[in-house]
């Protein structure tokens, strides 16, 4: 029987006014809700949340900035955090098997734990051939990370080669490192996704490595560019690019500022075994180049950074969400396709359809929806959490 820790955290009070939030089930609790806190919590920290009354609501971790409470539970609990974490990461193991993942002969990378939408916030662990790359975006889950890694060992008896934890590069801060925690230490793996392989550089590439979210996007793609000319900016390593040469697009062109990703996409190219005669990368920004050529594609993708990763920005986001799809919009002939995409999670699903529309306005070319762009089942979204639906986008075609 788990001791009952948990009436030992500090005491967080909300105010009365804000307390509809906790039948709303919102995981975040922003500081002007808070009526008191102790003086001296620190980042991180586990605690109890109480209404005005004083009753206990929920446990949630503390932090500084704008959201001051993630919430873990919203009920009371005797059981220390510590177990919860542990069950709730068994819990997201076991969906992904249910999805089918770990008896996959075609893929094996995907997002393991999704944050808020696995109900473990500030937590993303992504899965490569047996390596989780793990990234704690919160203090409170740094503090649990001893007892992250003995769950995943644990819940993936028999699916686990390795551990990176790739934290520092999600706090920012100095005082943590990224360091292999189990497993023989590599910075590159080779993963298969949907069959086709891919150079992952876990220490050093984006995120958690690779862009895992695009996979059944980068497979709508497959199924449309055979004879196709296909041109995919902000390419990274390439995985659109590798989808359409496997799938017989007569041409790819391959657009990064990034000559490290476009070196790893050539070597992408090399372990598929493709035509490297039909590719070409360049290291380049995608808005010059889209505003020098005079040619066309069949096929543009369009999958920028996040431009929007706070409300402040959000005007400056759209500016550049809509110059870069009218770019894109003139160089596309009639009958052709644009892929685009936003990841910012401050962008709304309506304000980014808006922002297409708007730019198709701006250069005056009838477009038509063909099929609203998500991300996979292995990110799954809280339905008390939309912020958790961050990557949005829309296949559109040019009319006559």
């Amino acid at each position: 029987m788990a001791k009952s820790t948990s009436i030992h955290y500090p005491k967080i009070i909300i105010r009365k006014e804000k307390e509809k939030i906790f039948f709303q089930r919102h995981p975040w609790i922003f500081s002007g809700a808070i009526g008191y806190m102790p003086e001296d919590i620190e980042p991180g920290s586990p605690v109890v949340i109480c209404n005005s009354d004083g009753a206990v609501k929920g446990i949630g971790f503390f932090g500084k900035g704008s959201i001051a409470i993630r919430v873990l539970t919203f009920t009371y609990t005797h059981q220390p955090v510590e177990d919860i974490v542990n069950e709730r990461i068994r819990e997201a193991i076991q969906f992904r098997r249910q999805l089918g993942f770990f008896h996959s002969d075609q893929t094996n990378c995907f997002r393991l734990i999704f944050a808020e939408g696995d109900a473990l916030p500030g937590l993303i662990v992504d899965y490569y051939a047996g390596v989780c790359v793990m990234q704690c975006h919160h203090p409170g889950m740094y503090k649990l990370r001893t007892t992250i890694y003995h769950a995943l060992m644990e819940h993936l008896d028999g699916h686990i080669l390795g551990i990176f934890d790739k934290s520092a590069d999600a706090l920012h801060d100095s005082t943590v490192s990224n360091k292999w925690i189990y497993g023989t230490e590599r910075d590159e793996l080779v993963v298969s996704e949907n069959g086709n392989c891919f150079h992952i550089d876990i220490r050093h590439g984006q995120k958690t490595g690779f862009f895992i979210d695009q996979r059944e996007n980068r497979k709508l793609l497959s199924q449309l560019c055979k004879g196709k000319s296909v041109l995919n900016t902000f390419c990274y390593t390439g995985g659109f690019s590798i989808y359409a040469l496997k799938a017989g697009a007569e041409e790819v062109v391959s657009v990064d500022s990034s000559s490290r990703a476009i070196e790893i996409l050539e070597k992408n190219i090399k372990i598929n075994g493709l035509n490297g005669s039909r590719h070409q990368s360049l290291v380049a920004d995608a808005f010059d180049y889209l505003t020098r050529i005079d040619r066309t594609f069949d096929i543009i993708v369009l999958d920028p950074p996040a431009f929007a990763k706070s409300h402040k920005v959000t005007h400056n986001a759209i500016t550049g969400y809509k110059r870069l799809n009218a770019l894109a919009m003139k160089k596309i002939p009639v009958g052709g396709l644009i892929m685009t995409f936003s990841c910012s999670q401050n962008i709304s699903d309506e304000l980014f359809y808006n922002t297409v529309v708007s730019a198709a306005m701006e250069v005056g070319i009838d477009f038509q929806v063909i099929q609203w762009l998500d991300q996979p089942a292995d990110h799954p979204v809280s339905i008390f959490h939309p912020e958790g639906k961050y990557l949005k986008g829309i296949l559109i075609r040019r009319m006559a």
